[in-house]
């Protein structure tokens, strides 16, 4: 019932036109770009770790918030998250030797850095979504040095990455 619906609204924008339509794609696109991240993310980490690494509420939070604030949003959201979360993680680690660590708070604490100080991140990163192929460069380094970040803290822990 929730597909039939969601489909119903698509076709009803579309066939509205305008706004509602470009207001729709925009969401559409933020949050596919949203689950495109996190879900390569997923992956990425659950082959370093060689267990699950990511779950599929951080998959769900990163749809929203494409949905949301859009793709541009999003990638930055993903970006900072991933680098919240190594921070916190090598804190965490040095203080209590934890190995644990949720994403979605990275995620959240991304999503608001973006919308507090959107302006001034997008003067500094806006130029490069002019230049497609270094945003999917940008992208896919973020989710491959996250990967390979994981499996070296991993192995210097001492466990074998399967």
């Amino acid at each position: 019932p929730a597909l039939g619906a969601g489909l119903v609204g698509i076709a009803a924008a579309w066939w509205r036109g305008g706004d509602h339509w470009a207001a729709l794609l925009s969401a559409l696109v933020g949050m596919a770009t949203g689950v495109v991240l996190v879900w390569a993310t997923r992956v990425g980490a659950s082959r370093a770790l060689g267990r699950e690494a990511v779950g599929f509420g951080d998959v769900t939070l990163m749809a929203m918030i494409g949905a949301w604030l859009g793709w541009q949003a999003a990638l930055l959201v993903c970006c900072l998250g991933v680098l919240g979360g190594l921070v916190h993680g090598v804190a965490q680690f040095v203080a209590a030797r934890g190995n644990e660590l949720p994403f979605g708070p990275s995620l959240c604490a991304g999503a608001a850095l973006v919308i507090v100080c959107w302006r001034t991140l997008w003067d500094r990163v806006g130029p490069v979504f002019e230049r497609p192929l270094e945003v999917v460069a940008v992208a896919g380094g973020v989710i491959v040095l996250t990967a390979v970040t994981l499996a070296v803290w991993w192995r210097l822990k001492g466990a074998p990455a399967a």
